[in-house]
């Protein structure tokens, strides 16, 4: 059997054969921002792009990692503080500490990551690499864990290492999606359920706005405190809740002459967007595009008026897609703050878009084989 590129690559490198292979997918969120973490819904889709992890057990305490895109790092079982805040690898050496913490006697390794993902696209890369590490490392130790526990050690990994306080989306995103269907996602229940996908005669194009960004930098952060600190004021209001996603129109429009004007926004994005998510979900069971375009335009508008993470670049990008013929609605995607903006577009006019934005994209199908697996 002739062997892949990675398997020839890791010979070449470590000069024995990878004993496992997993790979996991990338996702794109079509709807459902700074919701996740708010308790409340999302609608992403997993793509057909991967990270994908070769590896080989190896007789030392320690992960010897190689990654054509990002360099190599050694992490030692003894010394995974070390690697805590420092980018790409303390996201491998989060998922490392997650399955020791679970008495998972994991072998040391030498291991491969190949990746066709961009970085920074908002198409979830780190979590699709913490995913297929597990995924790999799990196999070496002859351990089969349920999927929503490794998505558990995955968000551990995001919030203890990687110091970015995201919510479940993205781990499950990676795990659970693909088949040619979007999921509808409970982030308080963690419970889902699979919708249709984008149609065939559509596809989702992002573009890049130009602007760089890193989220455990940015105002993510500030966000997700706003949104803690807007709950504990409808609190001692006497509004119970445990999360902003259970706080109704009415009750947060009681107090809107009281409450800082700052959180009164943050909690109207989130309760709106919670709303345009279960109308998006509808409208991909119904097959209605138009429907869903106006929604992403709409979820645009409270992102950058209401949560303020829109840029003057990613705002032009909207702008621009109103403009465009064959555009029916675009929104930033990921946690804005620079990225990229998601586009529904006709499948007939893709490569004009993209000709036309005049910037960098990626061009995403409707994800039928996208899936996670190890072998």
């Amino acid at each position: 059997m002739p062997r892949t590129q990675i398997e020839r690559e890791f010979l070449r490198l470590f000069g024995n054969h990878p004993a496992v292979r997993s790979r996991a997918p990338g996702r794109v969120n079509i709807i459902g921002e700074h919701t996740d973490y708010n308790g409340g819904y999302v609608l992403p889709m997993a793509v057909d792009r991967y990270v994908e992890v070769a590896c080989s057990a190896d007789a030392e305490a320690r992960i010897r990692v190689v990654s054509s895109a990002m360099g190599e790092c050694t992490i030692g079982f003894a010394r995974l503080e070390e690697h805590r805040g420092r980018g790409w690898m303390s996201y491998i050496a989060g998922v490392i500490h997650g399955l020791l913490a679970r008495k998972i006697r994991i072998p040391g390794a030498q291991l491969l990551i190949e990746s066709d993902l961009p970085v920074g696209a908002g198409l979830s890369s780190s979590a699709a690499m913490e995913v297929a590490v597990a995924l790999a490392l799990l196999q070496l130790a002859d351990v089969v864990l349920e999927r929503r526990e490794v998505a558990q050690i995955c968000l551990e990994a995001e919030h203890d290492f990687a110091g970015v306080p995201c919510g479940i989306m993205d781990q499950y995103a990676v795990l659970f999606g693909g088949g040619g269907n979007a999921m509808f996602l409970d982030c308080a229940s963690q419970e889902f359920e699979k919708v249709p996908s984008i149609p065939p005669e559509f596809r989702l194009v992002l573009l890049d706005s130009g602007q760089s960004r890193q989220l455990a930098a940015s105002g993510y952060r500030r966000r997700r405190e706003e949104c803690a600190e807007a709950l504990e004021y409808l609190s001692q209001a006497g509004i119970r809740a445990s999360s902003l996603s259970e706080v109704t129109p009415l009750a947060l429009f009681s107090q809107q002459e009281k409450m800082p004007g700052r959180l009164f926004f943050r909690a109207l994005h989130v309760i709106g967007e919670n709303r345009r998510t279960i109308r998006a979900a509808a409208a991909l069971r119904d097959g209605n595009m138009i429907a869903l375009g106006r929604l992403m335009y709409r979820s645009h508008q409270s992102l950058a008026a209401r949560y303020e993470v829109s840029t003057k670049e990613l705002d032009r990008l909207v702008r621009w897609a109103r403009n465009a013929d064959g555009i029916l609605g675009a929104r930033l995607t990921g946690a804005g703050f620079g990225g990229y903006t998601v586009n529904l577009v006709k499948g007939s006019a893709v490569d004009e878009i993209v000709e036309r934005s005049n910037t960098g994209s990626v061009v995403i199908g409707s994800g039928e084989t996208a899936s996670a697996w190890r072998i």
